[in-house]
């Protein structure tokens, strides 16, 4: 604490109360589902879904039909009873799933071979195994079909009866509320002055089902009581997913803006990146200062001296230590001869880090792809980190060199390594994101990619 006067007399002491919430980093695609009848004849089904090179793809599936008029009953999984399951239809890639199964194929045309060629379903085909209920990453850009583990797949005998019902899931699941944005209130207002509120609410995944604050938006914000005031506005989406924001500002003649600091996650025991703090003075005096000072896992520095002029600022610097894991709150304290003013500090120490936080590829050949480059992701937890996801935008894409598990989990104390390559598409600045979807809460971790594409 910086000692400015040896003064010191509380005779007021204003305490925010202020809300804490962590917004995940925006997936890269809302999640869709759609249904789609899949019969036993023809012989492949084509969903009407284009697909993108890397895009998750959730497909659960129920009903039966028969095999031939003869065997009842299949389900999605086929018949696991079938005692030559499927070498009498020469499908060799699948041999080793049961005979019926429900299978995916991912481009032009799952026609492409030829009935009874070894060669037709080579591993870098694009068919999927699906049954009654897969994710996958699809592993080229086309057309999804849907057809069965059957020779009427690839031959043609057209001699099954019935049907299954697919459900198709596109993308990844939205699970975070709408993006809120508070413009008014957010600073030092006189008592009972005329202020309209200014807010919205945005979603790039879902419909914004509501979006409400303590007053309309345009209406007036409540100044008829002095002190630092909490303004929360809370939105949903169309999904459920809600999400709050509060905006604390002060009604008075002097006091500090923002009322809060929130500051990003930080990996524990480094500091954070300095945020500011303004204390105004709007009387047409001069306003004593006796100290400035901060609570909890901060530091600060200030320029503020033992007398603030008239119609004059000053500021107050502060970082987060992460000192301890979770959230870390405090306050900067404002004493003047007269009372005490606040403006609360809000941050998270995260044991889960990606390093480095961003990665540039500087100059590469439109068309071409760049060597690897690899970010290290630390479980530092004591208990095993579930990865759901590992999805990348732009002109970027993951490299075989990674050992982390796009869906499965790094053991506690444990590392993994992303790796991703550049392949410019234009000319220019290209920039993406690699995003992590994981079970920790400030998850999903985000690493900022750049490169520049030359001719």
């Amino acid at each position: 604490m910086i000692i400015l006067s040896p003064r010191i007399r509380v005779s007021r002491c204003f305490v925010v109360p202020f809300f804490v919430a962590f917004v995940g980093f925006i997936g890269t695609h809302a999640q869709s589902t759609i249904q789609v009848t899949v019969p036993s004849n023809p012989l492949w089904t084509n969903t009407g879904v284009t697909l993108r090179s890397g895009q998750t793809i959730s497909i659960s599936a129920s009903g039966s039909w028969n095999w031939g008029q003869a065997v009842a009953n299949f389900g999605p999984d086929g018949d696991p009873n079938t005692p030559f399951p499927d070498y009498g239809d020469e499908f060799d890639s699948f041999d080793i799933e049961d005979h019926g199964r429900l299978i995916a194929f991912v481009g032009t045309d799952p026609l492409q071979g030829e009935w009874r060629n070894s060669l037709f379903f080579p591993q870098v085909s694009g068919y999927i195994s699906i049954g009654s209920g897969k994710t996958f990453f699809s592993p080229y850009g086309g057309t999804l079909w849907l057809g069965f583990n059957d020779d009427a797949v690839v031959g043609s005998v057209d001699d099954n009866t019935g049907q299954v019902i697919a459900d198709i899931t596109i993308g990844n699941k939205d699970v975070t509320g709408p993006n809120i944005s508070i413009t008014v209130p957010s600073t030092t207002y006189l008592l009972n002055q005329k202020v309209a509120a200014n807010y919205s609410c945005t979603d790039p995944d879902d419909p914004v089902a509501s979006c409400a604050g303590p007053v309309a938006n345009g209406s007036d914000v409540d100044t008829t009581v002095g002190g630092i005031r909490a303004f929360t506005v809370t939105a949903t989406d169309s999904h459920g997913n809600t999400s709050a924001k509060t905006q604390v500002y002060l009604v008075g003649n002097v006091g500090p803006t923002p009322g809060l600091l929130d500051f990003q996650p930080q990996a524990i025991g480094r500091n954070s990146p300095v945020e500011k703090i303004t204390l105004h003075n709007a009387q047409s005096v001069p306003q004593d200062i006796t100290s400035v000072g901060v609570s909890g896992n901060f530091t600060e520095s200030t320029t503020c001296t033992a007398v603030l002029a008239a119609h004059q600022n000053c500021s107050v610097s502060v970082r987060s230590t992460g000192a301890t894991q979770g959230v870390n709150g405090g306050f900067v304290i404002f004493t003047f001869p007269t009372g005490t003013e606040l403006a609360g500090l809000v941050a998270f120490a995260t044991p889960v880090t990606l390093v480095p936080s961003s990665v540039s590829y500087g100059n590469q050949k439109v068309g071409t792809t760049s060597p690897a480059k690899k970010v290290r992701l630390t479980n530092g937890l004591t208990t095993g980190l579930t990865i759901s996801s590992i999805n990348v935008s732009g002109d970027f894409a993951l490299a075989s060199l990674g050992t982390c598990p796009k869906n499965g989990t790094v053991a506690a104390g444990a590392s993994c390594i992303v790796a991703v390559t550049f392949k410019p598409k234009l000319a220019g600045l290209r920039s993406g994101n690699l995003v992590l979807q994981t079970s920790y809460p400030t998850a999903p971790v985000s690493v900022s990619m750049s490169g520049t594409g030359t001719n």
